[in-house]
C-alpha cells in the first residue's frame, strides 16, 4: 500500500530519510499509527503521544522497540531536513515479515481557522463507534463521513446505547452547571489533548464527570467543545440543530486559555536550536 496522505516528498524509515515513492506497507497486516502536531520545530507533547503509541501497538500485540529519545530524534531529523516548522507528523508501525517498521512523515495536515474559534463549529451525529477506541488504527469510519463532510466540520459518535462518545477525529466535552462532562477513557480514544484539557479542568478546579452524553439530551447541557492534535481546543456553536453558546461562556474561556498556555510554555521549554 503506497502512501496518499503525504505532504512532502520525504520520510523517514526507521531513521533513514527516504523518498516516500519507495516505501510500501503491506495490507496484509495492521498498522497502528500516532499523529503529533510540530509548533515551531517542536513535537508537541511528545511523551504522551509516545506512551499512546506504546499502548496502541500493545494492544494490536506489537512491542515499541524504539526508546522515546531514538523516535524523537527521527522526527527531529525529518523535521530539519524538510524545514518544515508547522504542520502534523504521521508514525506508522508495521511489521514486514518479522521486522518491525516505522515510518514518519508530513501528513495531509488541516488547522482550524482562526474565525472558527471566536464563532464555533457545527457538528452532526452519527450512529457509529470505534470497533477499539485505544487504538489508533487505519479503519474504514471515514467512508461513513464522506456523505455529509461538506455539511459538517465534525461527527459525534452515539453508540449502540444512544450515547455519545467521542467525535470521529476529536474528543468532545460537555459544560453544564460548572461541571466538565466527558465519556469514560474505556469508550473513546483518549487523546492527548483530551488528557491536557483534563489536566487544565483539575488545574482549575472545575469537576469533571466521566459519563457517556445521551444523545437525546445534548440540549440540556449549556456548551460543547471539541479538543484534538489538530483542533487544540475548538468550541462548537451547533450539534444538528441545538445551539450552543459555547463562544460567550466563561468556563470554556477560562479551559481554552489555560490550555494555550501550557501549549506556548511546552513549546518554549522544549525548543530545538536547528543549524
Amino acid at each position: 500500500m503506497s502512501i496518499t496522505d503525504n505532504t512532502s516528498e520525504y520520510g523517514s524509515l526507521n531513521g533513514n530519510i527516504i523518498s516516500i515513492r519507495e516505501i510500501q506497507i503491506p495490507i496484509s497486516t495492521p498498522t497502528v499509527y500516532e499523529v503529533i502536531r510540530i509548533m515551531e520545530g517542536v513535537p508537541l507533547f511528545f511523551e504522551s503521544h509516545y506512551e499512546r503509541l506504546k499502548n496502541s501497538l500493545q494492544l494490536s500485540g506489537y512491542k515499541l522497540i524504539w526508546s522515546p529519545e531514538l523516535l524523537k530524534s527521527y522526527i527531529l531529523s525529518l523535521v530539519q531536513f524538510e524545514k518544515i516548522q508547522n504542520h502534523n507528523v504521521k508514525i506508522q508501525v508495521f511489521q514486514e515479515g518479522s521486522q518491525s517498521m516505522m515510518f514518519i512523515y508530513f501528513n495531509r495536515t488541516s488547522y482550524p481557522p482562526s474565525s472558527l474559534y471566536k464563532e464555533g463549529v457545527k457538528l452532526g451525529l452519527l450512529n457509529a463507534e470505534r470497533g477499539q477506541p485505544n487504538i489508533k488504527q487505519t479503519n474504514s469510519l471515514n467512508e461513513l463521513l464522506q456523505q455529509r463532510k461538506n455539511i459538517f466540520f465534525e461527527h459525534l459518535l452515539i453508540n449502540k446505547l444512544g450515547k455519545i462518545t467521542e467525535g470521529s477525529r476529536s474528543n468532545v466535552f460537555f459544560i453544564q452547571d460548572n461541571s466538565i462532562f466527558t465519556a469514560p477513557d474505556n469508550e473513546v480514544l483518549k487523546g492527548v489533548t483530551r488528557n491536557t484539557v483534563i489536566e487544565c479542568c483539575q488545574s482549575l478546579g472545575l469537576p469533571i464527570v466521566f459519563d457517556s452524553i445521551d444523545a437525546s439530551l445534548i440540549h440540556e447541557y449549556e456548551s460543547c467543545f471539541l479538543t484534538g492534535t489538530s483542533l487544540k481546543v475548538l468550541p462548537v456553536a451547533q450539534v444538528e440543530e441545538i445551539v450552543f453558546p459555547t463562544v460567550s461562556n466563561e468556563i470554556y474561556t477560562s479551559i481554552s486559555r489555560e490550555f494555550n498556555a501550557r501549549v506556548s510554555s511546552y513549546v518554549s521549554s522544549n525548543n530545538f536550536n536547528y543549524e
